[in-house]
């Protein structure tokens, strides 16, 4: 109580997002961007993306949580502790978004127009049987593409392909986790064992390397049989 006869609150300072770990971690750790980009080969504009929680700079959610993944191990910051701060941020994120869709929707206003030409009971029957066409026809062809293309293949850890061109990571330990995404329904095999893959098409599996170079062979097969290989280089240094 003060001597106005009000009360006085501390108020709490405003938490730190993930992108204020990985900048604080990265500092107390004393290294640069540039640096980190080295050591991890994610490009700098990658890691700067996640500092600042940029997450729409990212090229997708698979590869953003790979990236994210990756770089937190690098800095040394708890695994537990980063994808239960994602999965924080991404709820809100994603019921900001929905407030957002549900507010705009509210102030728009309908607008009635006179029809300048009558719509017939036999014109409507037109309108439905050629929807129906193209639906049956859409589903054919979606169905058609689906087995008979090759399966979405995606590595998000390690970090696989740059432009195009097969590069090395280089990790400390004598295990590396492998995740991605795939096809629903296409099965992966790691070097010829078939791993878990769940229903959205998620895998991740730890490898075991020995010293030095490890080439890992990453194959998704979909229904149809056609299949989709990505080779991963990962040099174990421990």
């Amino acid at each position: 109580m003060t001597a106005a006869g009000f009360r006085t609150r501390k108020i709490a300072p405003p938490q730190k997002t993930l992108g204020d770990m990985l900048k604080g971690a990265r500092r107390q750790k004393r290294v640069t961007v540039r640096q980190a980009e080295e050591i991890t080969h994610i490009r700098a504009k990658w890691l700067l993306a996640l500092e600042s929680d940029a997450w729409e700079q990212l090229p997708s959610e698979v590869y953003g949580r790979g990236y994210l993944f990756q770089y937190s191990d690098y800095l040394g910051l708890s695994r537990r502790a980063v994808e239960e701060q994602y999965e924080r941020e991404r709820r809100v994120l994603m019921q900001r978004c929905e407030r957002a869709r549900e507010a705009g929707g509210l102030s728009i206003k309908p607008t009635v127009r006179i029809p300048k030409y009558y719509i017939t009971t036999r014109l409507l029957s037109y309108f439905a049987s050629a929807a129906i066409l193209l639906v049956i026809g859409g589903y054919l062809v979606w169905q058609v593409n689906r087995f008979s293309s090759v399966p979405l293949l995606e590595i998000a850890q390690p970090v696989a392909a740059m432009d195009g061109a097969l590069a090395g990571v280089v990790v400390l330990t004598d295990t590396v986790a492998v995740t991605g995404h795939t096809t629903i329904g296409a099965t992966v095999s790691i070097n010829g064992q078939s791993i878990m893959v769940d229903s959205s098409g998620l895998f991740r599996q730890t490898i075991e390397l020995a010293k030095g170079e490890n080439l890992i062979h990453v194959t998704a097969t979909n229904r149809s049989g056609a299949t989709r290989q990505e080779v991963l280089r990962v040099v174990a240094q421990y």
